[in-house]
C-alpha cells in the first residue's frame, strides 16, 4: 500500500514531485493484478499472462483482425494494469517477446479510458529493435527507471508502432518500488481536531469494493459554526515509533484538500508540541487544485533527509471549494519513507527482547533466516557491537543474513542487534556471534 521545490501536475490528479533514489525493493507490485487490453490474439494470449509471474506465457494483440493495408490500426494496441489501489513505483521490467513494440509510451492515470484521453505520459520509447532471432523464448528485457517516483492506480503501455508484420507481444511486466516500506503504515497519528479518527490516515486502506473508501480517512472538525477562513486550519502528525531519516512523504488527499500547507519534522527531544516554531520546516505546498472527480488528489515530495520520529502536515487554508461545499480538509493516506537513523546503539547493553509473534529468527551455522508470519514486506537493519548500522536487508516475506556486512566482509565476534519491520510492526533481538 511511497512523494517529490519543483511541481508537476498530472491529468486528473495533482502531484508535486522531486527526484529521489533509495535502496532496492524487489516486490513485484504488478503480480496477479487485473489487466485490461485493447485486444487479445486468442484466449491463450490474454493480458493476465503479463502479470502471472510465468515467463513462458504471453500476451499478444489481435493484429489479424485488421486486414489489407490498415497498418494504422495494426500499429495501435495497449494494455493497462489496475493495481486495485494507488501504487507507488519508480522502475519497470518489460520482457517483450520477439514481436516487441518499436515505439511505445508508458502512461498512468486515476480514471482509465480506452484512448489516450486523461492518461499522463511518463516516458516515450522509440526504436526498440529486437536484437536476437525469433527462438520463441528469449525475451527483450527492457528496464525503465523513472527520474522521480510515480503514484497511480492504473499503469498503461501504449504501443504505437510494430517491429515486424505481426502484432505486439509481451511475456511479462514487473513493477517495482525502490523506496522501501511505508514507515507510517498502521502507526499512531495525532491531529489538532477530528471528525474522523487520525489513525484512518495511516491504516493503508484507500479503496474498497473497487471504489474509494470514504469511511477510511481523517477529516478535521471544520464545524458548521467555524469561520470559513479557519475550516482548513488544522494539523496531523504521525509517530513512526522510532527515529528514521525521513526522505520522502506522500499524502493522498480527499477532494477536500488543503490550499496552503507545510510538511514538518520534530527534531527536538521529547514528544511534539503544537507551535510551528518548535517544528523543523521541510517544505510548503500551495499547488493543489480542487479535483472532483476523481475525488482525491495526491501530493508527493522528496524532502531534505531529516532524522525524526514525528512527521507533520500543518494546513492553514482549505482549497476554495465549489459553491455549496462547506467541508474542511481530509486525508485518505499519509505515507512516510526513509531509512533507519540510529547509528549509536550499543547492542550488548540492551535488555534481551524476544521477537514479536510476527517475526521468526532461525539461526544456522551459515547465517540467520528472518521470516515474517504475516504477508508484507520484511525490512531488517543489523547493528554491529559498535552500534554502527552495517547491513540492510529487505524481502517480500523472508530474508537471510550471512554474517557479512554490506561490503561482503565477515563480521567479527560480538553482540549484534537485528531490528525487523514486518507488516508495519517492529521487533528487535540481540544475537551473540562467536566463531
Amino acid at each position: 500500500m511511497n512523494r517529490r521545490a519543483a511541481f508537476a501536475a498530472l491529468a486528473g490528479v495533482c502531484v508535486a514531485a522531486m527526484g529521489f533514489s533509495a535502496s532496492a525493493q524487489l516486490t513485484n507490485l504488478a503480480l496477479d493484478k487485473t489487466v485490461v487490453t485493447s485486444s487479445n490474439e486468442n484466449a491463450n494470449m490474454s493480458g493476465a499472462n503479463i502479470v502471472d509471474g510465468d515467463t513462458s506465457t504471453k500476451w499478444g494483440s489481435n493484429y489479424a483482425q485488421y486486414t489489407g493495408a490498415d497498418t494504422v490500426k495494426r500499429d495501435s494496441a495497449w494494455f493497462y494494469i489496475d493495481f486495485g489501489y494507488v501504487a507507488t513505483f519508480d522502475s519497470l521490467d518489460l520482457l517483450w517477446e520477439h514481436s516487441a513494440a518499436l515505439n511505445y509510451k508508458i502512461q498512468h492515470t486515476e480514471v482509465p479510458t480506452t484512448n489516450d484521453s486523461g492518461w499522463k505520459t511518463d516516458t516515450i520509447i522509440t526504436g526498440e529493435v529486437y536484437p536476437w532471432p525469433d527462438d520463441g523464448h528469449t525475451p527483450l528485457h527492457r528496464r525503465i527507471k523513472f527520474a522521480m517516483p510515480i503514484s497511480a492506480r492504473y499503469l498503461k503501455v501504449r504501443c504505437t508502432k510494430r517491429n515486424f508484420q505481426w502484432g505486439f507481444s509481451m511475456w511479462e511486466m514487473r513493477v517495482f518500488n525502490t523506496l522501501g516500506t511505508n514507515l507510517a503504515l498502521n502507526k499512531t497519528a495525532v491531529a489538532s481536531s477530528s471528525d474522523a479518527a487520525p489513525g484512518l490516515a495511516t491504516d493503508g486502506i484507500m479503496f474498497q469494493n473497487g471504489g474509494l473508501d470514504f469511511g477510511s480517512r481523517w477529516e478535521n472538525n471544520y464545524g458548521d459554526g467555524r469561520p470559513d477562513s479557519l475550516k482548513g486550519n488544522d494539523w496531523i502528525y504521525v509517530d513512526l515509533g522510532a527515529k528514521y531519516t525521513v526522505k520522502y512523504i506522500a499524502i493522498y488527499w480527499e477532494h477536500s484538500a488543503s490550499g496552503n500547507y507545510v510538511l514538518q519534522a520534530w527534531t527536538k527531544p521529547g514528544t511534539p508540541t503544537a507551535p510551528d516554531s518548535d517544528w523543523t520546516f521541510l517544505l510548503r505546498d500551495t499547488n493543489l487544485t480542487y479535483s472532483k472527480p476523481p475525488d482525491f488528489c495526491q501530493t508527493s515530495f522528496a524532502v531534505p533527509p531529516t532524522a525524526t520520529q514525528y512527521v507533520r502536515m500543518h494546513s492553514y487554508k482549505r482549497l476554495p471549494p465549489p459553491a455549496g461545499d462547506i467541508w474542511g480538509i481530509s486525508i485518505f493516506e499519509f505515507e512516510v519513507y526513509g531509512t533507519s537513523a540510529s547509528t549509536a546503539i550499543n547492542p550488548s547493553s540492551l535488555p534481551r527482547k524476544a521477537s514479536s509473534s510476527n517475526v521468526n529468527l532461525i539461526r544456522t551455522k551459515e547465517g540467520i533466516f528472518i521470516k515474517g508470519n504475516t504477508s508484507g514486506n520484511l525490512s531488517t537493519d543489523i547493528f554491529a557491537p559498535s552500534g554502527k548500522l552495517i547491513r540492510h536487508l529487505s524481502g517480500a516475506d523472508a530474508s537471510f543474513w550471512n554474517y557479512r556486512d554490506s561490503f561482503g566482509r565477515d563480521v567479527t565476534n560480538g553482540t549484534y542487534l537485528l531490528r525487523v519491520t514486518s507488516a508495519g510492526k517492529a521487533a528487535e533481538d540481540k544475537i551473540a556471534i562467536y566463531r
